[in-house]
C-alpha cells in the first residue's frame, strides 16, 4: 500500500460519500486552492467533488477514478494511466475489493471466499457496482450494476490442428534441415558469456535463392550520390 493513501476514508455509499464530502474544508491557498483533499491536505493529488449531477467523485491526479452516484451506483474508471497507485487508490475508498494491475490493465478482486468476482479493466474502461447488505447493521458485498466485457483471444484447437495437419510435412522438411545446417560454435573465455552457443550456416547460394537479390544502382554518401551495382 502506497504511505499516501493510508489516510484514506472507506466509502460504501453515496450518502458516506456525501457527508464525508459536505464535512471537509477546502484549502485555501496553492495551485489547487478551493479543493477538497480526499486524505492528508498535504496530498492534493487526491480530492473529493462534488459534479453537476450531483455525484460525489474521487478524484485521482485529475481523473475522476471513483464516483458515487445518488441512485446507489458506485463507477470505477482507471483512467488513461491504469497505474500500481491507481490500484491502491481504489482499494483503499471501497472496502471488500482487492485490486492489482497486470498485461496493463486494473483487474477487480470483488468480495472474498470461493464467490469472489474478477473483472479487469483496460485504459479508459469503467465498471458500476452496487453495495448490497447483508443484514442490518453490517456493510454487504459488492456486485456488479453494470460493466464493459475484455475481450480475450483464443485460439480453435481443432481448427489450428487441422491447418496444422496440412503442412506437418512442410514443416518436418524444414525442421530437418534447419536440423543439418546447425553448428556448434566454439567459444572462448573472452566472448560474451550470452552469445549463441550454436549457429546457423546458410550458404550464400541458398539465401539468393530463398529470398532472391535486389540491384542498387545509387547510394547517398554524404549528401554525395555515388554510383553502385550490389546484388
Amino acid at each position: 500500500m502506497f504511505a499516501s493513501t493510508g489516510r484514506l476514508p472507506y466509502l460504501y455509499s453515496y450518502e458516506g460519500a456525501k457527508k464525508y464530502h459536505d464535512q471537509i474544508k477546502p484549502l485555501r491557498s496553492g495551485r489547487r486552492m478551493g479543493f477538497k483533499p480526499l486524505g492528508a491536505r498535504k496530498d492534493t493529488h487526491m480530492f473529493i467533488r462534488e459534479n453537476t449531477e450531483g455525484s460525489i467523485e474521487c478524484v485521482l491526479y485529475d481523473t475522476a477514478v471513483v464516483t458515487y452516484k445518488q441512485d446507489g451506483g458506485v463507477v470505477v474508471t482507471p483512467g488513461k494511466w491504469p497505474s500500481s497507485f491507481t490500484c491502491a487508490f481504489i482499494e483503499e475508498l471501497l472496502y471488500g475489493t482487492s485490486v492489482n494491475r497486470t498485461k496493463g490493465m486494473v483487474v477487480l478482486r470483488l468480495n472474498s471466499g470461493a464467490n469472489f468476482i474478477k473483472h479487469p479493466l483496460k485504459q479508459g474502461m469503467s465498471i458500476e457496482l452496487v453495495r448490497t447488505p447483508v443484514e442490518p447493521g453490517r456493510a454487504g458485498k459488492w456486485e456488479v450494476r453494470n460493466a464493459e466485457g475484455v475481450h480475450v483471444w483464443r485460439p480453435n484447437r481443432a481448427k489450428a490442428n487441422n491447418v496444422r495437419a496440412k503442412y506437418k510435412e512442410m514443416i518436418g522438411y524444414h525442421k530437418g534441415m534447419v536440423s543439418l545446417l546447425t553448428q556448434e560454435r566454439e567459444k572462448s573465455n573472452e566472448d560474451d558469456p550470452f552469445e549463441a552457443a550454436k549457429i546457423l550456416m546458410l550458404p550464400k547460394d541458398m539465401l539468393a535463392d530463398t529470398l532472391g537479390t535486389m540491384t542498387r544502382t545509387e547510394r547517398v554518401y554524404g549528401g554525395q550520390t555515388a554510383g553502385v551495382a550490389r546484388a
